[in-house]
């Protein structure tokens, strides 16, 4: 996405990447996430953009898929398998990583839950981040679980 000014000249360009709060807490997805973020950071470097921006959208269900909705609610499977491990703290867990992620590309400089809803009889959060990529304030210390 990008936004320009008058004269087409872009003002800020953002690349983002969307997830569920799960993929967070599976080692091998936490780092292809990174991996494509830090791909995109380097985009950005190319496009020549005063003001890039990476964002991370990311959605929460606060409960188990039924198993009669398993094949119409995407990945449903790896869902249900950390809110059985987890509980509800699925999803503050996955802030907590979202934070150390981007911590780890650059520097956050926005997050919101965006909405709350309810859908299949399970609540649904929605969160955002905006990053600025750059010098990361963090060393990798990830030792996934």
């Amino acid at each position: 996405m990008a936004v320009l000014d008058a004269k087409l000249k872009p003002l800020t360009i953002v690349e983002g990447k969307h997830l569920y709060d799960f993929d967070l807490l599976v080692p091998n997805l936490w780092a292809r996430y990174k991996r494509a973020i830090l791909k995109d950071c380097e985009k950005l470097k190319a496009r020549k953009c005063d003001e890039p921006l990476v964002s991370l959208l990311m959605t929460s269900l606060r409960g188990t898929v039924p198993a009669d909705l398993a094949k119409v609610v995407k990945y449903s499977r790896g869902s249900n398998a950390k809110f059985t491990e987890f509980g509800r703290d699925v999803m503050t867990m996955a802030v907590r990583e979202a934070r150390v992620l981007l911590g780890e590309v650059g520097s956050v400089v926005h997050e919101q839950e965006l909405a709350v809803g309810h859908c299949f009889g399970i609540d649904v959060h929605l969160w955002v981040w905006l990053a600025k990529p750059g010098k990361s304030r963090r060393r990798s210390r990830r030792k996934r679980r």
